[in-house]
């Protein structure tokens, strides 16, 4: 099928041939000075020899002329038009007209487009150069800047475009946006471009650079009783892909003032109070549910004193019902605790569950008492019940087989001081299929030098442990906040363990759900297709895990923005390869357990955040690290 090219949120220059002088001088570990830069540039105008050179853009003894073209080094010329654009910036607008990130390795500034006592609308601008069409220019991106001191609201999410102006979820997202670019190109292009280098004249073009996109496949999902394009109609008319083993109990944890609201989840999860939406854990799941087979544990408050005796009275419950299946659910109003304190009864009452491996389902009490009740999130509170008592709801059909997928995740704990007291990292493996296998410690060290070893070392561990005899590939997928050591000893550690596993093809994916680029389809809603994908680099993709649906093209919902994917070790990978890694890695955004169509990040970056963040909030409260988070054989942290 033929898909809609996409404009990327970039303005290409109209004039892309760059020659500007430089002084240069063999860098021979030269001290780092303002206004000179390291590059490496061609030795002669061969082009075949490069080396390491100490530039600068003014003569200085001891430094050659040299003039460089733009893509001899396209970095040391988005770095010079980067500040050539700068100047022009300063000469042009007024100081309160924009703002520079003055972080140092930044090349961001945001020119104010609206004010509000709320802070300012900006559109964002970075110098880009875009491999993929061998072209520099400027990214640019629509965000609101919060006033300093000014609280998150419903006012907040409005001027960032979440949400409309009667606060219900936008569906113009893109659309919006969009207008926002046309809006800062109608007062400020004039005056910020052209901008000069060496007396060049650089423009912008008047509209967005058009990219041709291509289409992956739609997800398509396995149950007991065949496939599916939907999760729920799915689950509803073919079965579970694997049951719960054993006879369940369920137990509900509440405050004596909140009985009719457990009363309203336990008619919701037997079928009664939605049948229209959700017609009960035992028709959907196969989870017999009844008041023989139900108990309670009521809490004064939520305290921390009065949630600790919950654990008592859940190990009797346990030793009376050794037979039996037990998962809890737990009503929480948080609005109740104090507004000063920093105790989370939620991760409390979750350490004391998961310590005693007991799956907890935690039910937000607004979510009961609002105006539609339980009618559009109970059957994910079942969903999510259900997968962490070792269900499987559905599989993903996967485009690699015989595929098994690391995913992994950090967390650091910082002290007073602002400083990292401990260091913590795991992974989590699952096949392409998107079914969950097991969490491992790959770091847990309150000494960086230590941690940074440990990466390296049970990684490896992990590897040879979890590949079965059949696996012919091995897919490391990596956050995008992991930070460049980590990444390069957990790369080390992959390279020696794959000495021994010559026959088994490892690659390294980094995942990025948070980051700087958008587009906009052609079409009167500017939302691309699900599943589209446009090429930014060789080795670069900017993927839609969701958006349009061919015949379907009303836009029902705010679609999120697009995933950035970069392979990091595919220099000989056939494009065809790479679209099945692409493939599997919008598969695996289907896979989420923990909601229907919870489908924007992969389960295999998504599940170790996830996991670390509850690792973070357990060592607070227990430093003795009592919970082994390696024996689960379910998903307890969804």
């Amino acid at each position: 099928m033929q898909n809609l090219p996409i404009r990327l949120n970039f303005f290409a220059l109209s004039n892309q041939e760059f020659c500007f002088t430089l002084y240069r001088q063999k860098f021979n570990g030269q001290p780092k000075q303002d206004g000179f830069y390291k590059a490496k540039l061609p030795t002669d105008n061969s082009l075949e020899t490069y080396e390491d050179y100490y530039v600068t853009t003014v003569p200085k003894d001891g430094f050659e002329r040299f003039v460089c073209l733009g893509d001899f080094n396209t970095h040391l010329t988005v770095k010079l038009l980067w500040d050539s654009f700068l100047t022009k910036i300063r000469k042009s607008l007024n100081q309160d007209e924009y703002e520079v990130d003055d972080r140092r390795f930044s090349r961001k500034l945001a020119v104010v487009i609206g004010r509000h006592p709320e802070g300012n609308e900006v559109v964002e601008m970075e110098p880009y150069y875009l491999k993929s069409e061998r072209k520099f220019g400027f990214l640019v991106d629509f965000a609101f800047h919060r006033a300093i001191g000014v609280p998150y609201s419903l006012r907040v999410q409005q001027l960032s475009l979440s949400v409309k102006h009667n606060y219900r979820a936008n569906f113009d997202f893109y659309n919006d946006k969009y207008g926002k670019i046309e809006t800062f190109k109608r007062k400020f292009k004039s005056r910020l471009f052209p901008f000069s280098i060496e007396e060049q004249d650089y423009d912008i073009e008047n509209e967005l650079y058009l990219l041709p996109s291509q289409l992956l496949k739609t997800k398509t999902y396995i149950f007991e009783n065949g496939e599916s394009n939907s999760q729920f109609q799915g689950l509803k008319t073919k079965g579970p892909f694997a049951k719960v083993e054993g006879d369940p109990l369920f137990v509900f944890v509440f405050e004596p003032h909140q009985r009719d609201q457990a009363n309203d989840l336990y008619s919701a999860l037997v079928g009664k109070a939605y049948p229209g939406t959700f017609p009960g854990i035992q028709s959907m799941f196969n989870l017999t549910i009844n008041k023989d087979n139900v108990l309670r544990i009521l809490i004064p408050s939520l305290s921390r004193d009065d949630l600790s005796k919950v654990e008592f009275e859940l190990e009797r419950i346990i030793n009376s019902n050794k037979d039996k299946k037990i998962a809890s659910f737990f009503i929480i109003n948080e609005q109740e605790k104090e507004s000063d304190s920093e105790f989370s009864p939620y991760h409390y009452l979750k350490f004391i569950f998961t310590r005693k491996g007991i799956p907890l389902q935690t039910v937000r009490f607004e979510k009961i008492t609002g105006r539609d009740g339980l009618k559009w999130s109970v059957a994910n509170i079942g969903l999510g019940l259900f997968a962490k008592m070792g269900g499987i709801p559905w599989k993903v059909k996967p485009s690699n087989e015989k595929c098994i997928i690391f995913g992994l995740g950090s967390a650091h704990k910082i002290g007073e001081d602002g400083r990292v007291k401990k260091y913590f990292a795991y992974s989590v493996s699952m096949d392409s299929s998107g079914v969950y296998k097991q969490i491992n410690v790959l770091g847990d060290a309150e000494n960086k030098t230590q941690y940074i070893e440990q990466l390296k070392e049970n990684i490896k561990n992990v590897i040879d442990e979890n590949i079965p005899l059949e696996v012919e590939k091995c897919v490391i997928h990596l956050p995008f906040k992991i930070k460049k050591e980590e990444m390069e000893s957990i790369q080390t550690g992959v390279r020696e363990v794959s000495e021994s596993h010559r026959d088994i093809q490892f690659q390294f994916i980094k995942i990025n759900t948070v980051n700087k680029f958008f587009g906009y389809a052609e079409n009167n809603s500017k939302v691309p297709y699900e599943s589209s994908y446009v090429q930014l680099a060789p080795n670069e993709y900017l993927v839609w895990f969701e958006g349009l649906h061919y015949g379907k093209e009303l836009v029902n919902k705010r679609f999120g923005s697009p995933v950035h994917i970069e392979f990091l070790n595919s220099k000989d990978l056939p494009n065809e390869e790479k679209r099945k890694y692409l493939q599997d890695i919008i598969n695996l955004s289907g896979a989420n357990w923990r909601g229907f169509n919870a489908k924007l990040s992969p389960i295999s970056i998504f599940y170790p955040d996830l996991i670390a963040k509850f690792i973070a909030e357990f060592q607070e409260l227990d430093s003795d690290n009592s919970i082994d988070i390696t024996g689960f054989e379910a998903p307890w942290f969804l």
